[in-house]
């Protein structure tokens, strides 16, 4: 009998495992998931006693690579699905040996978006204005599944997920609705079902999200190192433990796994070789492992989520080996204060692109489409400017407007006219943000030509008169149907007033405009000279959807101009 020893204990639950996993599927995978379309796409799981692995697929029997697992009798098997454009549904079965077999059912092909951030990624469709209505209509969406990863922490890379908090699922009243901060993102639910009106093909959502997190967290070691940010992450000599909850066609045991037990390595896919022992980062293709739900057990002193690289680690890292579409971030609140976000954000797109692009032996783009939501009205007052301005600007690169030279193939949605004072930190309007997002994707996920996404970009500020000052302000990227400009709130204008002792901003108010041109009038500065002008620079620029400055029932984004 097995000690009770805890040393003794976990090897006796490794020893069951061995025994009763014979073959399996990684945990990312299971029933009812979407796998990307229209490319080949990666499968990939473990086999205990490392013998050949063949993968049936839509009448195909595709022969799996198996790699060993260094220090033990484990393998890896990887195999690449030809590419499909068919949604299925399909079953794919891993056969090994005799009678080892292992099989997911009801998968779908379509595009696959990683949703990933903090609370308001995080924040549920239960948490919504009219969530009642909402949940009820999610019914209608059996062809958007949903797949959310849970809260952990690692000072190491992890090869699989340490948590499934919803495996994979079918769009409905109920797997939208587990309840308050756990499933489902409202922000990802809103962008997949609005997407998949669109499209009218399936649309695989995966959500790795975690409320008041910096981007530091969620941020590379090589990010880290390109902008100077300082890492507060702890060295670890092996990752985290898993618990994890094997499924069968018979029945379901509960098993202990090590994940240092099963290595990832840069030539794993291409030849059976010794493989490395996880725990160390690595760029190159790298097989993740696992089975279909379980739950972490913490070490005494888990990494916080607040420190740098962790959540990287835990939450991104195990999905790099998946083909996906594009991603969807919401994050930024908790680096207000920070000053070099214009850094770390455009760094972490690019080497999220690059290193899923290399994992996936380049299934996945390497300019993969990545949306983001620059942050919505915080507070509830419009007369503070505090700190969310500075990082609205940086989530552009400091350009102002995406996509830009810095952030190729990036959209932004902005929501500076969402912001609501009853619940300032996560307002409840997730449906506009979500349609917002779309629009991008469409346009540059989908190269949907001729569909208005971006809102007014301000260009160019003139100073036409000096005293009192007028500033004429021209905006491009208007749509068809010209600017609207709200009569009723025509504010959050300042204008720069530099002298001494220090630069002050005086309020203007917008006094007429002609085609894509506005006047905006401000009092003469106490002291100094104008000179620049700054639009929506306050941490809650107006009331609901009642901003100065649309176009094409979009708003125009914050910006700060140089007079002329």
């Amino acid at each position: 009998m097995c000690s009770t020893e805890v040393a003794v204990l976990l090897l006796c639950l490794l020893s069951a495992a061995s025994a009763q996993v014979p073959l399996r599927f990684a945990n990312i995978y299971g029933d009812h998931m979407v796998i990307q379309r229209g490319k080949p796409a990666n499968v990939w799981g473990y086999v205990q006693d490392c013998s050949g692995v063949t993968v049936g697929f839509n009448g195909k029997k595709i022969n799996a690579t198996v790699t060993i697992v260094q220090g033990s009798n484990t393998c890896q098997w990887n195999a690449t699905l030809p590419a499909t454009t068919k949604a299925g549904p399909f079953s794919i079965t891993a056969t090994s040996g005799i009678s080892s077999t292992a099989s997911i059912t009801d998968v779908l092909f379509g595009d696959v978006y990683f949703c990933a951030g903090q609370g308001n990624m995080q924040f549920t469709v239960s948490q919504v204005v009219n969530a009642s209505a909402e949940i009820a209509k999610a019914q209608s969406y059996p062809s958007v599944r949903l797949f959310t990863a849970g809260l952990n922490t690692s000072a190491t890379p992890l090869s699989e997920v340490a948590q499934v908090l919803q495996p994979w699922s079918v769009g409905s009243s109920v797997s939208v609705n587990g309840g308050n901060w756990t499933y489902f993102s409202a922000v990802c639910w809103f962008f997949g079902q609005y997407l998949y009106d669109h499209l009218q093909y399936p649309v695989g959502l995966i959500v790795s999200s975690w409320n008041n997190t910096p981007i530091e967290a969620w941020c590379s070691p090589d990010v880290l190192t390109k902008c100077n940010s300082t890492s507060l992450r702890k060295k670890s000599d092996r990752p985290h433990p898993v618990t994890v909850q094997q499924s069968s066609l018979t029945n379901t045991k509960k098993v202990h796994l090590d994940t240092t037990q099963y290595g990832e390595g840069r030539s794993a896919i291409l030849k059976r070789k010794s493989v490395p022992m996880g725990g160390e980062e690595r760029q190159g293709p790298r097989k993740s492992h696992g089975t279909h739900a379980g739950s972490y057990i913490r070490p005494k002193a888990p990494p916080s989520p607040s420190n740098s690289s962790v959540l990287w680690n835990a939450m991104v890292y195990p999905f790099l080996n998946m083909t996906i579409f594009g991603v969807i971030w919401y994050e930024g609140g908790a680096d207000a204060l920070k000053p070099n976000y214009n850094c770390t954000f455009p760094a972490l797109i690019a080497d999220w692109r690059a290193k899923w692009y290399d994992s996936t032996n380049k299934k996945t783009s390497k300019v993969f489409p990545f949306g983001f939501v620059q942050l919505a009205g915080y507070g509830t007052s419009n007369a503070t400017v505090g700190h969310f301005p500075d990082i609205r600007w940086a989530q552009t690169g400091n350009r102002g407007f995406v996509p830009n030279t810095l952030m190729p193939n990036v959209f932004m949605a902005v929501a500076t006219d969402l912001g609501d004072p009853s619940s300032p930190a996560h307002p409840g309007d997730k449906q506009d943000v979500g349609a917002r997002l779309v629009l991008g994707a469409r346009a540059l996920g989908y190269g949907e030509s001729g569909l208005y996404y971006s809102g007014p970009i301000a260009q160019n500020a003139t100073l036409s008169s000096a005293n009192p000052p007028v500033v004429s302000i021209t905006f491009g990227q208007v749509s068809p149907s010209g600017l609207q400009i709200n009569a009723a709130y025509p504010y959050g204008y300042q204008l720069q007033c530099k002298g001494d002792p220090k630069s002050i901003l005086v309020n203007g108010t917008l006094t007429s405009f002609s085609g894509s041109t506005i006047l905006v009038s401000f009092p003469s500065c106490p002291s100094g000279t104008p000179t620049s002008v700054y639009y929506a620079w306050l941490n809650y620029p107006c009331p609901f959807k009642m901003c100065s400055v649309y176009s094409g029932d979009l708003p125009a984004p914050p910006f700060h101009l140089p007079l002329k």
